[in-house]
């Protein structure tokens, strides 16, 4: 007994959501929402469209999003689930970083993949370096122009930099001066990052040359504690996400239903939230109470 309470208790951890493997335990808390959703992705003509949704953190989206996949959706669809949950700082997070976990855990688990994730690396730091090369020949004599503080010159390596890493995605979420020199690279890149991810998506394609469409679950985002960076990723740089080549089921921080600059008329955007409907039996009884009332004020 003592052991199927503990299994019990793992299998219903509170930090980790249900997953088709134990449907034995879900409650379809979220079906209305759900069901819409669906439709919507179902009947969507728009190869590269967004779907938000947006919830109270620990409210049971996830698991909700985990059983979304029915034969219809599947019949149609493949659907890959990212967790960022395990690859930003929830407390400083940039567009950069959203598309470039994009790319590493889309091709973690598949060597084709991720050769050309890492090509593609190396040809965004080759333009880069013969880029600056010129330019420094033309400025022989002058000041070298690097943009920025100069720390990105001809002679730094953004691949060394990335390869020489024992784990550079790890290093990625917990070292900030990681996170910065990244950042500081790409961020007259970003064009460059959102095309490495859309090659990526085309080679997944190409690979597996089925006539299913891609749509990827972008989880947890909802626990991004930096408003100021919120705004850039989801409003300012909202376009880089949305020009992703394929349909997106994007969980967001809660407070964007309400964010005018967020929320425009042509956003798809489903609120998760539960509500309660009045109890029938108190309802009988009060009405029935009421009615006794009146009885006795006639008799009176």
């Amino acid at each position: 007994m003592n052991q199927d309470i503990i299994k019990l208790a793992r299998n219903l951890f509170f930090d980790r959501a249900i997953g088709s493997d134990k449907k034995e335990y879900y409650v379809p808390t979220y079906q209305s929402q759900i069901d819409e959703l669906r439709d919507e992705i179902y009947y969507s003509e728009i190869e590269s469209q967004c779907f938000y949704v947006a919830g109270q953190s620990g409210a049971g989206k996830t698991t909700a999003l985990n059983f979304l996949p029915n034969e219809d959706i599947l019949e149609k669809f493949v659907p890959i689930y990212i967790n960022y949950r395990d690859l930003l700082a929830f407390d400083d997070a940039d567009i950069i970083d959203v598309l470039l976990m994009f790319a590493y855990k889309f091709t973690e688990k598949d060597e084709k993949l991720r050769k050309k994730f890492h090509a593609e690396i190396q040809k965004i730091d080759k333009t880069h370096k013969k880029t600056l090369e010129t330019k420094e020949e033309q400025q022989k004599g002058k000041s070298t122009v690097t943009g920025g503080d100069g720390k990105f010159g001809a002679s730094f390596s953004f691949w060394n930099f990335f390869k020489l890493s024992t784990d550079f995605f790890a290093a990625f979420r917990m070292d900030k001066q990681v996170r910065n020199t990244t950042r500081e690279f790409f961020t007259f890149k970003k064009i460059d990052l959102l095309n490495l991810v859309n090659t990526i998506i085309a080679k997944w394609y190409e690979l597996y040359g089925t006539s299913k469409k891609l749509i990827v679950f972008f989880d947890d985002f909802d626990k991004l504690r930096n408003f100021g960076q919120i705004h850039s990723i989801f409003v300012d740089n909202r376009s880089f996400i949305e020009q992703i080549d394929c349909k997106k089921v994007i969980s967001i921080p809660v407070h964007l239903a309400t964010n005018t600059g967020f929320n425009l008329p042509s956003t798809k955007l489903i609120m998760f939230s539960i509500k309660f409907k009045v109890n029938p039996l108190t309802t009988v009884s009060y009405t029935h109470l009421r009615a006794h009332e009146t009885v006795l004020d006639l008799v009176c």
